[in-house]
């Protein structure tokens, strides 16, 4: 790779899944497999949402995409244990009144994996958005990559990652220590694309010229409506937060496009026949990942894996200050 130049700025944006978020690792880590390459040198900045959330800052603790999908299959299965369909099947009635999913498995794993890392620790610029369930906003945590952010860096990065996988019906919303309530980030931006553009053209000011945007999203079976069904109520509608997901990607993607054209913006977007359930784990999507990384490598080296970002450093370590001076510095403007 040849040296950084300022002119030219690379985003990684990676969409949420649930388990189907293996297929992305997998894609990840055939890609730096084969290239050689360490990917988290590749990107000025990663947005992820849910299960590409998680990745993200796993990229950001330091974590190899393969050591990230060996914490996919490794702990999924205690995640999720429902593996069976009658399994699946004796948990509905449950399921009806309260989260498909105890909370504490989840914090458990995601407490081993990231330890104590706090955000503000992320070798990478990241944006993880959330939703704040209890006053119906959008909610994004940040890494401290601009002035103005001031707060999220003391968050850990488990408490992070909860946060933006908190799926409704399938785990209980995170409840920060300030009694902040927030919900899977897949409510508003499943597909980060366009948050981590606004992202680089904001508070980053990156020219739009020099932004290009790598997205990746999880397989997915095609859905519509026959003109029949469309006229129907409840039943015929019964996918309709799919079509809402579906929706918002597709716009997410256009907006992007739009802004970057086709020479700066490549969606991984792979469709197959029948998608897994959110909460099950499928050797399939393994393998899909590491056959679309296959077949898409030279593209990508070409677009994406040539460049090599510029060095980040949160605002506070520009003067040689430590977290807990700059919090405090920050406390005294806030006083001030």
């Amino acid at each position: 790779m040849g040296e950084h130049q300022a002119s030219c700025y690379q985003i990684l944006a990676l969409d949420g899944g649930g388990a189907r978020a293996v297929f992305t690792a997998a894609f990840l880590a055939a890609l730096e497999e084969t290239s050689g390459i360490r990917l988290a040198d590749c990107f000025d900045l990663v947005a992820g949402t849910s299960a590409g959330g998680l990745i993200a800052l796993a990229l950001g603790a330091g974590y190899k995409p393969s050591e990230i999908l060996a914490f996919f299959k490794d702990r999924a299965p205690e995640i999720f244990p429902l593996t069976s369909g009658l399994a699946r099947a004796l948990r509905i009635p449950r399921w009806i009144a309260r989260s498909k999913y105890e909370s504490e498995t989840l914090k458990g794993c995601l407490q081993e994996y990231f330890g104590d890392r706090r955000l503000g620790q992320s070798a990478l610029r990241l944006v993880i958005p959330a939703f704040d369930s209890a006053r119906g906003g959008v909610y994004l945590f940040k890494t401290p990559h601009h002035r103005d952010l001031r707060t999220d860096f003391q968050v850990p990065m488990w408490e992070v990652a909860y946060a933006t996988a908190a799926a409704p019906t399938y785990f209980p919303a995170y409840v920060s220590s300030s009694s902040v309530r927030l919900v899977d980030g897949g409510i508003w931006a499943n597909n980060p694309a366009m948050v981590a553009l606004a992202e680089g053209l904001g508070y980053l000011g990156w020219p739009q010229t020099s932004i290009s945007l790598l997205s990746i999203a999880p397989p997915h079976s095609p859905i519509g409506n026959s003109a029949r069904s469309v006229a129907g109520g409840l039943f015929a509608w019964r996918d309709v937060v799919k079509f809402l997901m579906v929706g918002q990607s597709c716009a997410a993607s256009n907006e992007c496009l739009h802004i970057l054209g086709e020479g700066r913006f490549y969606r991984v977007d792979v469709a197959i026949p029948a998608e897994p359930p959110l909460d099950q784990i499928s050797d399939d999507l393994e393998g899909i990942g590491t056959t679309e990384a296959r077949n898409l490598i030279n593209r990508i080296d070409q677009r994406f894996l040539r460049h090599k970002a510029g060095p980040y450093k949160p605002w506070y370590q520009v003067n040689g200050n430590s977290p807990a001076e700059a919090k405090k510095g920050s406390e005294n403007e806030r006083e001030g």
